[in-house]
């Protein structure tokens, strides 16, 4: 929605009604443009990245045909961005809760080892990737 926009980015309901008076179906969730990662310590930026995504989450969880996520990741630290890609995309403690068969897909489309294929989806390929 950019700056300048007069829809509520606390309040879904409120961002609904400003997505339905334009015509917008679906709406990707992102942090602004000016990503922190380039000024917040490590630890910020991991704390933040887990917060950004699960809000996305639960809001994808509450209006699911409306709000997608674009995953927040604090890329100054490859590991640490992959682990909250991890996390968020294949890891367990979040895909299955917001029904997304994309990320099964996805692993499958790799033609990696039986094995390998259910690291990942058990979330994990952070010790599959010796992380």
């Amino acid at each position: 929605m950019g700056h300048g926009n007069t829809a509520d980015t606390e309040n879904l309901e409120k961002r609904l009604e400003w997505m339905n008076e334009r015509g917008v179906g679906m709406h990707v969730l992102t942090l602004s443009g000016s990503m922190p990662w380039q000024w917040a310590s490590q630890d910020a930026a991991n704390r933040l990245a887990r917060a950004v995504n699960d809000a996305a989450i639960e809001a994808h969880k509450a209006f699911p045909s409306r709000f997608v996520a674009g995953v927040a990741m604090p890329m100054r630290d490859p590991v640490a961005a992959l682990r909250e890609l991890d996390r968020v995309v294949i890891g367990t403690d979040n895909y299955a809760r917001m029904d997304v068969e994309q990320p099964n897909a996805l692993v499958g489309e790799l033609k990696l080892p039986a094995e390998d294929r259910e690291r990942i989806l058990r979330g994990n390929a952070a010790r599959l990737l010796r992380l």
